[in-house]
């Protein structure tokens, strides 16, 4: 009775045995897989919580967004501006009447201006048809035979022998005047000779009418040489262009030619032009009989 008892009891106690060691053995199991998946939920976790950092919106610009701040803020201010606009004047309209009073006006104005540089200046005092020219005084018109020619010499420019040549009435010739002592680097002169009679007349019985003078360029840089001429006025070579205006008043013709002043005088008997530059003053002059 008691072996019976000891047996079952001892059978009681082998199935707790067994029964805990089943217990243990299935959650030491469960324990290691648990175990395992927990950290393998981990690292994936870790590694996700790298690459999926969370972000700020407020850090997130966009390229067009931080070129715009890049920018001076007057140029948002300027672009921000609106744009002037310039309205085109309305055209007014032209009274045909008012116009051509107001050249009537200008016109009678330079008239007056006109005459009173006339009266001003007595031009049949000034003009005589007297002047110097390298130490010859010339009265035009000049007899040949009278005039002391020095170092000059005169070539008609014509073909053939002049003194075969005949000139009609109002007929004019030139002739080149030289200089040993000039070239035409320096001076350019040239006699006129004018048949003024009214009838025909042989070119070698004309006398001297006139004489053109033209100041050289100079060569290689240097100063022409120019001989010594005084005109009406005491006018000479480098006369200013406003003292010839103070002197004679308005010009009857004003050109500019190849030179930055023209002027043109004449009282009816005699002409008398001068040319010249703004910066040198007078450089070429006509002076003739009408």
């Amino acid at each position: 009775m008691i072996r019976k008892r000891f047996v079952n009891a001892g059978r009681k106690t082998a199935a707790v045995i067994l029964v805990l060691a089943l217990t243990a053995g299935l959650c030491g199991c469960g324990g290691s897989k648990d175990a395992t998946v927990k950290e393998s939920a981990e690292e994936s976790a870790a590694a996700q919580s790298t690459v999926m950092e969370p972000i700020n919106p407020e850090e997130v610009k966009s390229e067009d967004v931080m070129k715009e701040e890049e920018k001076p803020a007057e140029a948002a201010t300027q672009k921000e501006q609106p744009k002037e606009v310039i309205e085109k004047p309305e055209p007014t309209e032209v009274d045909p009447e008012a116009e051509r009073a107001e050249a009537e006006r200008r016109k009678e104005e330079n008239e007056k201006r006109k005459q009173d540089n006339t009266a001003a200046v007595n031009l049949d005092e000034v003009l005589d048809g007297v002047m110097t020219f390298d130490g010859m005084q010339l009265e035009f018109p000049v007899d040949l035979n009278s005039l002391k020619l020095g170092k000059w010499t005169i070539t008609y420019e014509i073909e053939g022998n002049p003194g075969d040549k005949t000139l009609v009435a109002d007929q004019v010739v030139t002739a080149k005047m030289t200089n040993p002592d000039y070239t035409d680097d320096d001076v350019i002169v040239k006699a006129e000779f004018g048949n003024y009679t009214g009838s025909e007349m042989k070119l070698t019985d004309l006398p001297m009418t006139g004489i053109y003078i033209t100041k050289g360029k100079g060569k290689d840089g240097a100063e022409p040489k120019l001989p010594e001429t005084e005109l009406p006025c005491g006018f000479t070579w480098g006369t200013s262009e406003s003292e010839i205006i103070e002197q004679l008043g308005e010009a009857s013709f004003s050109g500019s030619f190849d030179y930055d002043f023209d002027f043109m005088y004449e009282n009816g008997k005699y002409l008398l032009e001068l040319g010249g530059m703004s910066d040198t003053g007078l450089e070429y002059i006509v002076y003739s009989v009408e």
